[in-house]
């Protein structure tokens, strides 16, 4: 029974459809070694770094020395083993770098405690905790000097499928494509984006040293999905900060036979020539034609991800009519906003009375549909030449 009240009083319902925001997509999860400054990077504990130098300087001073070589000088033997470990020692400074030089972008850093294999796995596990310690989830999964080999490459993806993201690693440290794509047979993994050769990176006076172009790559990501969208693939965007690759990467867009159309045959991304330097390729690593292109997986991830997360108000809610309209209303909404801005081409969402039948909802079980259609980047584009005499009459118009 209500209280006597003699004047206006005011009620709120909570009802009606919530608003949905997108997940992030571009936080960067980097795995690997390095010396400790003031900050005090425990091993194993994800660490935060905003997109500074002078965060990085913080965190991780620079090695008392690094390797290098003569600019167009080639390597024809392996490093010394000094230079091998002082390497391995120190891979997130670099890395670090890389990135910035493309974009400025959230980092979580997971310090490993040395470069054995079980330790860089052990860090990559540390990851999957970053959101409860550093409140960023990280999408774009890369161990640069170490995701070259196999058991480095399995451990990225099999977080990334659990962060919803990918995981950008690098193809192995051979002069011959073929054998580069031969070792990336073995991988398809939709959540795998593998990148080929190592990049030069100028430094100090007339040298240059080789880094890994995962970091790098990942940069170039960030940028592409601030400036246009996690929807849009990364493909041919410049890459900064470098005056070459290891290798010779020959390129054509008309010639099926070049390296680079080689390697993206074989679904290895690589660095091209092409007013500046590019990122060439659109596909993950998965012989799956439904998630084939990077671009694709990455959007489904975000939507999904960003439905699970809006809808934390919609749990242990009573099952009525409002309850549905309101959830199936917010989604739509969202979908809507999607289309507006390019990300999908469409998508809708309902609940079929056909899967929530009065059992399901005895148990409190609710069933949401929803479908989408991304965008397709164009990989491939065909002009038609026809030469005719027709318009040879104009002449004497």
């Amino acid at each position: 029974m209500s209280a006597f009240l003699h004047g206006i009083e005011v009620k709120e319902l909570d009802v009606g459809p919530r608003p949905i925001s997108g997940a992030s997509a571009s936080v960067i999860g980097l795995v690997g070694t390095a010396e400790v400054g003031d900050g005090g990077v425990e091993p194993n504990i994800p660490v935060l770094i905003p997109g500074t130098r002078k965060a990085i300087d913080k965190y991780f001073p620079i090695p008392a020395e690094k390797p290098a070589v003569k600019k167009d000088e080639k390597k024809t033997e392996e490093p010394e083993d000094s230079e091998k470990v002082l390497s391995e020692n120190n891979t997130i400074r670099d890395a670090l770098n890389g990135i910035l030089d493309q974009a400025g972008a959230m980092v979580v850093v997971v310090r490993a405690e040395s470069s054995s294999s079980d330790k860089i796995k052990k860090a990559i596990e540390a990851l999957k905790g970053a959101e409860s310690i550093v409140n960023q989830t990280p999408r774009l999964l890369i161990a640069p000097g170490f995701s070259h080999t196999s058991a480095i490459r399995d451990k990225l993806a099999e977080v990334a499928a659990v962060q919803r993201g990918i995981a950008i690693v690098d193809g192995i440290n051979d002069e011959d494509p073929g054998k580069v794509i031969q070792d990336n047979k073995s991988n398809n993994d939709p959540r795998m984006y593998l990148v080929y050769p190592r990049v030069k990176v100028p430094y100090g006076d007339d040298l240059e040293r080789l880094e890994p172009a995962s970091a790098r790559i990942a940069g170039v990501i960030v940028r592409s999905d601030t400036n246009r969208g996690y929807w849009f693939s990364p493909s041919n965007q410049n890459i900064r900060g470098i005056s070459g690759t290891e290798f010779p990467v020959d390129f054509a867009l008309d010639n099926p036979g070049s390296t680079a159309n080689r390697l993206n045959e074989g679904r290895v991304s690589t660095i091209i020539h092409q007013n500046g330097y590019r990122l060439w390729g659109n596909r993950s690593t998965t012989a799956d034609p439904k998630w084939t292109f990077i671009s694709v997986r990455r959007t489904a991830d975000i939507i999904n991800d960003s439905l699970l997360r809006a809808h934390l108000w919609a749990v242990d809610r009573n099952i009525t009519k409002t309850y549905v309209e309101d959830v199936t209303e917010g989604v739509n909404a969202f979908l809507r906003n999607l289309r507006k801005i390019g990300a999908i081409i469409n998508g809708k969402c309902w609940a079929d009375p056909e899967i929530n039948t009065w059992d399901q909802v005895l148990q409190g079980k609710v069933t949401f549909d929803f479908d989408f259609t991304p965008p397709y980047p164009a990989e491939h584009i065909t002009f038609r030449s026809m030469m005719i005499n027709d318009y040879i009459e104009e002449v004497f118009a």
